[in-house]
């Protein structure tokens, strides 16, 4: 029997060993993908809180081309995240010894990827906001000279010396007529893209306003 006893006894306290050992594993390893996934956080924050917003309407589409690339790591990221949150749950459940260290560690990981989640929202705003304002005042300038050039045009005093030359300034008029129904398109398209730089209070709306004045 003492045998038997001894035989068991020998047993539970391997199962229990390899259980330790298991369960230590698990939590080298979540604290190995912790420190990875920290580190990674801590780089994207870096690069989220860039002041740099492009010089001009290309640099500035560049820019939020690579800004769409870390949304869709940081969405990746946050899917590992949250599967790491169950794994370390299920060893704190199962009371591992460092229970405390495992759910600190994940505590923080979850709060950097909250931050950086606001950082990127605010980064994709600004971004599109230098997109846009970029976009009006190149859009602005060409409108503007495009103004110019017709109403050069519809301020001429020729009135036509007979039947043929009338006819001549008749067409002219009329392709006059169609090209300001046309541009009136580009007017409405800086109105637009005005609004959009006023109405979210950009950096810019100051600017865009008096800009705005000076084609009305």
């Amino acid at each position: 029997w003492k045998l038997e006893e001894s035989w068991a006894g020998l047993e539970i306290k391997s199962k229990d060993r390899s259980k330790k050992m298991e369960m230590s594993v698990k939590a080298e390893q979540y604290l190995s993908d912790a420190g990875e996934i920290e580190s990674w956080l801590g780089e994207r924050s870096k690069a989220l809180r860039s002041n740099e917003d492009g010089r001009d309407r290309e640099s500035a589409a560049k820019l939020l081309t690579k800004h769409k690339t870390i949304e869709l790591e940081l969405e990746t990221y946050s899917g590992i995240v949250t599967e790491m949150g169950h794994n370390c749950a299920a060893m704190v459940a199962a009371g591992h010894p460092d229970s405390k260290i495992l759910a600190a560690k994940q505590q923080l990981i979850e709060k950097m990827l909250k931050s950086l989640h606001k950082l990127a929202s605010q980064r994709q705003m600004r971004l599109m906001e230098s997109l846009y304002m970029h976009e009006y005042f190149l859009e602005s300038d060409e409108v503007e000279q495009w103004i110019r050039e017709q109403e050069q045009a519809a301020s001429s005093e020729d009135y036509g010396q007979d039947y043929e030359h009338l006819q001549l300034l008749q067409n002219k008029f009329d392709d006059l007529k169609h090209r300001v129904e046309v541009g009136s398109d580009r007017v409405n398209q800086c109105e637009v893209l005005a609004k959009k730089l006023i109405d979210t209070e950009s950096s810019y709306a100051n600017d865009v306003e008096k800009r705005q004045e000076q084609l009305r």
